[in-house]
Parts: structure tokens; C-alpha cells; sequence
């Protein structure tokens, strides 16, 4: 518009006109091109960001700035080794505070799975053991690696294990059935190289406000996707999971239970009953699990000891 070189108010006026009907009109289509839109069309996330964001504003990263010096709030630390022991003390220390006992945990988890056993919510169809992998399923994986991801404590990059994988695919698959078969993981594969990445929020000098991105081994995430695959296998196969649940599963995702929640929205609205919605916030709350409780609970679900083994050697002696 003219307004830029004018400087008239009469051009800004007209351009601010134009602007509002450019923008309710933008509005009104992408109102009506999600409208008719079911979960089905956004179980990619990446294709759906990549049209969201390319209509609406959204937040960009930051860069990554150094940090000159972190505190937990009792020890500060400048040098960049300080740093890195700083981070690793704080990242390893992270537990719960909760003031129940292991012990009360454990009998309350045996009270509600006994009455879901009672009421016949929980019938299982199969025992769960871990499986044999084929080479052919493996070859597969190594193909499907993502040659951008990190190369871990081993330092070799992703490209070159897709390279070799007609070498590597027999070799892969005898250490993954040896190590399912004695229950035992290489502790290489249970090494991570730990990378701090700030929140966005708060003092960037508070070791509080940061997470831990862990980066494995290749060949440790292939055999984590195994194990993953076959477990949620039998968590399927016996209907252990709600249909409500929408994290970590495949064909659900962040848009799909956006949707449902809109769905409901919507329907509670038409029949015109109030909608309320309760979100809740759960800090730390993969690294707080307590393992005792999780282990117990695998019992339930119809998990062999030699299985409840595998995954208690998966989170022992973690580095």
C-alpha cells in the first residue's frame, strides 16, 4: 500500500481495511478446511506442523547461546568441565518427592488390580515373553534410521551402519537374540551422551530450567525398538491400553487427541451442557517412575520373570 511512502492517514486506513479483510478471510478457510478434517489426516505430526506453521505464527526456538556460568542453588559452576558435572549431578539426582513408601505404592497397586481382575476389566489373552527377532525385521530397521540422528558414545554415525547394513543386519541379529535370550543388554547400549537443553523459561543460569537430551547408540535404539514393538504388541492384543490414550502409540498422536477433545467440546455444546476441561502438568514425570512399581505392575499385565529380567537389566546401570 502507499501508506509506506505517503505516510497519509488516508492510506493507512485503506490498508488496515484491506488487512481485516484479508485476515477474517484467511480465518474463514482454514476454519472450514480443518472442519471437515478426522484424526486419520494428522497422524503425520511433522506434515501437520509444516502446514500449521506456514499459516500461523508460532514460536521459534531459540538460539543457543553459552552459558557462562549455572547454579543448582547450592554449587555454581563457570569452567566448562564444572558445567558438564554440574548438569550430570543435577540430571541423575532427579526423584520423587512423593511421601508415600514404596510399600504403600506397591499394596495399593495390588488392591486396584485385583478389583479390575474382579470386575473383568483386565482379561488377559496371552503370557508375555520376548520373542526372537528375524534378520529380515532388522534389516528393515537399519534401513529406516534416520542418518541425522546422533551417533552416541560410540561415535559412529548413522550413515555408516545404513551403509553396511548387509554386513551388519546377520551380525545385529544374533547380539539382539543373545541379548533376549540371556536377558542381559551390553552396557554400551545403556550409555547416553546427555546434551542440556533450556526450557525457555526462567533464570538460564538455574540448572532447574533445563532437560536432558539423551543421544544412544544407534544399535542401542534399534534394539529398544524391538523390545517396544513386541511389548506393545501384547499390550494391543489384550486391550490393555484405553482408547483415550493418544501418547506414544502409532496412528495416534498430539492432533488426534486435540481432535477428540474438540469433538466432545463441541457435542456437549450442541446439546448445550457445559464443557470442562482439567489439564494437569506432572513434573519430571518419566524420571520420577519408581521402577519397584513398575516392575510389580508388569506382573499383572501378564509378564513372564524372564521379561520383567530384560527390562530390569534395561534401566539398571544406566550412564
Amino acid at each position: 500500500m502507499n501508506f509506506k511512502k505517503t505516510g497519509q492517514n488516508e492510506d493507512y486506513e485503506l490498508f488496515s481495511k484491506a488487512r481485516k479483510v484479508y485476515n477474517d478471510l484467511n480465518n474463514k478457510k482454514l476454519i472450514e478446511y480443518f472442519k471437515d478434517k478426522s484424526p486419520k489426516d494428522f497422524q503425520s505430526t511433522k506434515k501437520f506442523y509444516e502446514f500449521y506453521s506456514s499459516y500461523i505464527q508460532t514460536r521459534k526456538g531459540s538460539e543457543n547461546h553459552d552459558i557462562p556460568k549455572i547454579s543448582d542453588g547450592y554449587n555454581s559452576a563457570e569452567n566448562g568441565f564444572d558445567k558438564c558435572n554440574l548438569f550430570n549431578k543435577f540430571f541423575i539426582s532427579i526423584k520423587t518427592n512423593s511421601t508415600k513408601s514404596i510399600e504403600d505404592c506397591l499394596e495399593f497397586t495390588k488392591k486396584h488390580f485385583e478389583k479390575q481382575i474382579e470386575l473383568g476389566n483386565l482379561k488377559l489373552k496371552s503370557k508375555f515373553n520376548f520373542k526372537k527377532v528375524s534378520e529380515e525385521t532388522v534389516l528393515k530397521l537399519i534401513n529406516n534410521l534416520d542418518s541425522a540422528n546422533g551417533p552416541g558414545c560410540t561415535l559412529i554415525p548413522c550413515k555408516v551402519n545404513k551403509a553396511s547394513l548387509f554386513k551388519l543386519a546377520p551380525i545385529l541379529t544374533r547380539m539382539f537374540n543373545k541379548a533376549l535370550f540371556e536377558n542381559s543388554i551390553p552396557f554400551d547400549w545403556k550409555t547416553a551422551v546427555v546434551t542440556p537443553l533450556f526450557k525457555n523459561k526462567g533464570d538460564a543460569e538455574d540448572v532447574n530450567n533445563y532437560r536432558g537430551i539423551s543421544v544412544i547408540p544407534p544399535i542401542a535404539k534399534l534394539f529398544e525398538k524391538i523390545i517396544a514393538t513386541q511389548i506393545i504388541e501384547h499390550l494391543e492384543l489384550n486391550g490393555i491400553l484405553t482408547s483415550d490414550q493418544h501418547g506414544f502409540r502409532s496412528g495416534h498422536c498430539c492432533e488426534t487427541e486435540l481432535h477428540q477433545i474438540i469433538t466432545h467440546m463441541f457435542k456437549a455444546l450442541s446439546k448445550r451442557q457445559i464443557a470442562l476441561f482439567l489439564f494437569v502438568d506432572f513434573k519430571k514425570a518419566f524420571d520420577t517412575i519408581e521402577s519397584i512399581i513398575l516392575f510389580y505392575k508388569l506382573q499383572f499385565y501378564g509378564f513372564s520373570d524372564e521379561s520383567i529380567d530384560l527390562i530390569k537389566n534395561y534401566f539398571a546401570d544406566r550412564k
